[in-house]
């Protein structure tokens, strides 16, 4: 009986680690990133997304580690934000011609005229 109380002591500790490790980790990502939630309540919300990105980020580094995939990933600013709400960017300009039989000069001026079409366009 008493062999069953301290594997429940030990297996509770070591979730309690864990988490601290987590809350570790979530205070060093609002330093580095300078995040500072106020609220409490906000605070928890923005925590519990970190938290899955944390989880997503480890799975998936798994998955590279056994050749599964071919990159790795890793907490960014925009970690404890959920991805729906991440910000969108226009796409990259396309290029008309096979950028394997441009020349220099050729892929400078398209480069310019994406540039200047960027500044037009915002």
């Amino acid at each position: 009986m008493h062999t069953l109380f301290w594997i429940a002591i030990i297996a509770s500790v070591g979730r309690v680690a864990i988490a601290l490790t987590d809350l570790e980790q979530w205070e060093n990502f609002k330093k580095t990133y300078e995040k500072n939630y106020t609220d409490p309540v906000e605070d928890a919300y923005h925590f519990a997304v970190f938290k899955n990105s944390l989880k997503e980020v480890k799975e998936h580094n798994d998955r590279y580690n056994r050749h599964e995939v071919t990159f790795a990933i890793r907490i960014i600013d925009l970690s404890d934000i959920p991805k729906d709400q991440w910000p969108t960017f226009p796409p990259l300009p396309t290029v008309d011609k096979d950028i394997h039989h441009a020349t220099s000069d050729e892929i400078e001026e398209d480069i310019r005229k994406a540039l200047e079409q960027q500044k037009l366009n915002p």
